[in-house]
Formats: C-alpha cells, structure tokens, sequence
C-alpha cells in the first residue's frame, strides 16, 4: 500500500505491483504504508482518496503464482497462501492449483503459519491474518476472486482497476483521469523500465528464478483445471470480462 496526495495504490499480489511500487516511490512522491496491504486497512487520514488497483486474467494469475511458490518455497521461504497450504511440498500445477481451489479446510501446523494480529514491522509476502484466510475456506470462491474481494471491497466505488495485460497505458489513463501530472522521469521509467520480479526469464528483484515459466498460461491447463477456475472466479472474470 502507497499513499500519494492524490490517490493510495493497492497492491493485489502477482499483478506487476513491484513495478507500480517502484515508480511511485521513486518518481511520483509515494510513501509505503505495508506492502499487500487491503483497502480496509487505509488509515483515516486517506481514506477519502481514490485507489488504484491492478487485476489480471485469473487463469495466468494462478500461473504466476504457482511459480512464484515453487522458487521461493525454499531460498526465502516467503509465506504465501499456497505455500501454506502446500506445507512447502512442491507438487504440479494442477494438483497445487486444484488444492488451493478446493480446499475447505487445513489442520496442523500450516494454519498457525498465519498470524492472529497484523504486525507491518514483519515481512510477510501475503499479508494475511489467520482470520483473513479462515474467511477464504468458508467463502466456495476462487482464490483470485476472494483475494480481490479482500483487497478492494472496501472502497469499490472509487477504485481505478489497471489491467497487468495493459498496464502501463491504462496507469497513464487513470493519471489523466485523476489529475496527477507525471514528471518526465516517471514518463522515463514507464518508456523504458523492463518488467519487474518475474518468474518467466525477466527481472526479478529478490532472489534469482532456478525454475523458469515457459510456457502461455493456455498450456499449463487441461480441460477440468480450466473450468474449475470459470467455476469458482466467475464473479471475478464477469467483473473484467476475461476469457480463457
């Protein structure tokens, strides 16, 4: 979460955020509040600012964050939701996907990964109570669709969403929209700035990528994965109008 005097950027896990957070922070006068921090959470103070969010066709989401997992399960040990599910037992995309997707409940010790209180001074890459999570197992949604729920519920009236599949532009139109003048170096790094923290050959700011994505999204789905994502993001995918 970044707060600027015109809006507060909202930062849904895996949409290309690092890249926003970059930009912000560096060219545009932001101040970093917590990282994937929800919309509920915005002190008093902004709360009277729009937001700005980023989606991304769910079935690539579910890519990206598989093989997020899978290269940070052991070098950083990052805590994601599918890690914790996981028990930081690496399995194939459909079994972790179809898992996270279906799950109802977890026992042991992959439940107290999450805390009961926040603590921002703690890196935690997802940034969910345990609460938060217990809410997902109870909701029959997709992951994607509860965890967009999650992050913007809040204040959706007055969020600006950015496609990842259009990114830069669509940042650019909201800027206008808004009335935020950009200085040339935030044009700069826009024009010219490669992707950032990413788990198919590009940039990635922590730790470097030992199992690459090769693949479109298209290719790492059979026809049951495929229609089980439909079933549970569909109020997700209605919303932005995302196919397959």
């Amino acid at each position: 979460m970044i707060v600027t005097d015109k809006f507060v950027f909202i930062h849904f896990f895996r949409t290309g955020g690092t890249f926003i957070n970059e930009l912000l922070l560096e060219h545009v006068g932001g101040k970093m509040l917590c990282y994937h921090g929800p919309s509920s959470i915005i002190p008093n103070e902004y709360k009277h600012l729009p937001i700005i969010g980023i989606v991304r066709n769910p079935w690539d989401w579910y890519v990206s964050v598989y093989y997020h997992c899978v290269n940070y399960l052991y070098l950083m040990r990052t805590p994601t939701a599918l890690n914790y599910i996981l028990d930081y037992e690496p399995t194939s995309f459909k079994d972790s996907i179809k898992k996270l997707l279906t799950i109802k409940k977890i026992t042991g010790k992959s439940l107290n990964y999450f805390p009961d209180n926040t603590d921002w001074t703690v890196s935690v890459c997802d940034n969910l109570l345990k609460s938060d999570f217990l809410s997902y197992l109870e909701s029959n949604k997709g992951y994607c669709n509860w965890y967009f729920e999650h992050m913007y519920s809040q204040n959706d009236s007055n969020v600006y969403y950015c496609k990842l599949e259009n990114l830069r532009n669509d940042f650019l139109e909201i800027m206008e929209k808004l009335g935020c003048k950009l200085n040339d170096e935030a044009y700069k790094y826009l024009d010219n700035r490669p992707d950032t923290n990413t788990t198919n050959g590009g940039e990635n700011l922590f730790v470097y990528i030992l199992n690459s994505r090769k693949l479109n999204y298209q290719e790492y789905y059979d026809e049951e994965l495929k229609e089980l994502v439909s079933s549970k993001d569909k109020e997700y995918i209605k919303q932005f109008d995302y196919k397959f």
